[in-house]
């Protein structure tokens, strides 16, 4: 049985004051809780609870133990509530890198769209148009305009598509000519 399992059937007992009625609290039979406590004794090398037909009563270093065990099963009761609401109410910091482009026209008013809702999210966002080493920079999130990501364990996803439009002014066809070819625009950019 591990630590806090044993810790938890003592603090039962000792909150309880039988070993039955921390057995029904617990959900266990009293064999096992009365196990649990000997073995924690035993571990322990020293009486937690002194026991006769009638009551029970903690010895001084059972005093000692029961008040740290309450506290470090609090700890771990919040750490674990802690850990669980994360799923249900987001909390903490994210690290995006972005290109400036979406970043500016997308990912800042989703930014704060989010935060709205879930205000005790903090973010670090960086807009730069160079591919970042997520790992080296401890970066969370990268939104980048790929055709290809390299090969890698991350998680990649589409968030859309985007077109290029290429475009000139009447003026600069007039005096360069009209391409007819994908390899005659090479020609005519100066």
């Amino acid at each position: 049985m591990d630590v806090f399992q044993t810790m938890r059937f003592f603090v039962a007992v000792a909150q309880s004051g039988s070993f039955t009625a921390a057995a029904e609290l617990l959900d266990t039979t009293t064999t096992n809780v009365s196990k649990a406590v000997s073995s924690l004794e035993a571990r322990l090398q020293t009486r937690l609870i002194n026991r006769t037909t009638r009551r029970l009563a903690l010895t001084e270093a059972g005093v000692r133990y029961l008040q740290r065990c309450e506290k470090i099963l609090e700890e771990v009761r919040e750490a674990e509530d802690e850990a669980g609401t994360a799923q249900v109410m987001p909390v903490g910091r994210l690290k995006i890198h972005a290109m400036g482009a979406i970043g500016n026209h997308y990912v800042i008013k989703a930014i704060a769209r989010y935060r709205e809702i879930y205000p005790l999210v903090m973010f670090d966002l960086t807009l730069t148009n160079r591919l970042p080493d997520l790992l080296e920079e401890g970066y969370d999130i990268s939104i980048v305009l790929a055709r290809d990501l390299p090969d890698s364990g991350f998680v990649a996803q589409r968030l859309g598509i985007t077109y290029s439009i290429l475009c000139a002014s009447p003026a600069y066809l007039k005096k360069r000519g009209i391409p007819d070819s994908t390899r005659s625009l090479g020609e005519m950019i100066v």
